[in-house]
């Protein structure tokens, strides 16, 4: 705003703060390059800076001339247009199919209500849940929607949730065991796995469990001990249980404990 007669001058401007998640990237919108990375809580950064106004002709008077018709323009201020995306940060992530069971699992993992439906996508928005232990420490856990085939190419709800386990320290994969129906639960298993490397192949370096869930079906035991024979990786880091009824989740709890655990431990 322009200053007016009688040395009266513009109105000065307010800094505008906008007040974010912790992390949140912010990127260039034009060349998505990333600006900044918010990962630290009570972080600041100033994204671009208003104009200096200019000095009106009363500056540069002096005891021999009071109204020199001189005046300097003031500067523009900056300007940049940016995108904010929320990456949550959490220790744990839950991977699967839809209608693996992953939304009921952290219901009874962390005790909070969530959307529990018979059919595939039940969950349309990450859930997000604490698992707190007898010495108080705590874990977070982070459940997004299911991944299909091709996610990586933004298929079925792709991008926009497999950024959120990116931060994650730890990884669980959940398989369902589908005796009725015409699935491998072991090549559905191996299908994440690809897909999680086409996404970024640091995911699959960070530890991992996987667990068979629904082990309570009719038949389902038998497609257990089959996708146990083929499991390629350490044994101690699969599990079968029942989300639905809690057969055998308190062993993987600790299990899950002693995997976000092993570098740092939250209170």
């Amino acid at each position: 705003m322009p200053g007016r007669p009688n040395n009266c001058k513009g109105k000065t401007g307010q800094d505008l703060i906008v007040k974010i998640p912790l992390g949140t990237l912010v990127k260039d919108l034009k060349t998505k390059e990333i600006l900044l990375d918010f990962t630290q809580d009570g972080q600041e950064w100033k994204i671009c800076s208003g104009g200096i106004g200019g000095k009106g002709n009363s500056r540069f008077k002096t005891s021999t001339h009071q109204a020199p018709f001189v005046c300097t323009d003031g500067t523009l201020g900056q300007e940049i247009e940016i995108e904010l995306e929320l990456k949550l940060i959490a220790d744990v992530g839950f991977v699967g199919m839809p209608n693996a069971g992953k939304s009921t699992l952290i219901s009874k993992l962390a005790h909070i209500e969530v959307k529990i439906a018979p059919y595939p996508f039940t969950t349309l928005r990450p859930n997000l849940g604490i698992i707190e232990f007898d010495d108080f420490s705590r874990i977070l856990i982070a459940d997004i929607p299911g991944i299909i085939q091709d996610a990586h190419e933004d298929r079925g709800l792709g991008f926009a949730f497999l950024r959120h386990i990116e931060r994650t320290s730890a990884l669980v994969f959940l398989i369902e065991l589908a005796p009725y129906q015409e699935r491998d639960p072991f090549e559905e298993f191996l299908m994440l796995r690809k897909e999680l490397k086409a996404y970024n192949p640091e995911m699959l370096e960070k530890p991992f469990l996987t667990v068979l869930n629904k082990i309570d079906q009719e038949g389902s035991s038998e497609i257990a001990a089959e996708f146990i024979s083929k499991y390629p990786y350490d044994p101690s880091t699969l599990h079968t249980i029942s989300a639905l009824k809690s057969i055998n989740t308190a062993p993987l709890k600790e299990a899950i404990r002693e995997m976000a655990q092993r570098e740092h431990i939250h209170f």
